[in-house]
């Protein structure tokens, strides 16, 4: 399709994340899942999680 020249910059075709909307992330000391990484794994991009097994 040649009429949109306008390139994606969301390839995952996620909403793009409202920082301005929404609220803080607060601690209410609920318990959260534990989990455990499988490899070790450096993010590549700013919004990338890196963890180490």
């Amino acid at each position: 399709n040649g009429t949109n020249a306008k390139q994606e910059s969301n390839p995952f075709d996620e909403e793009e994340w409202d920082e301005d909307g929404g609220e803080a992330l607060v601690d209410t000391g609920e318990p959260g899942v534990p989990v455990r990484a499988l490899y070790d794994y450096e993010g590549a991009e700013a919004d990338e999680l890196s963890f180490k097994q």
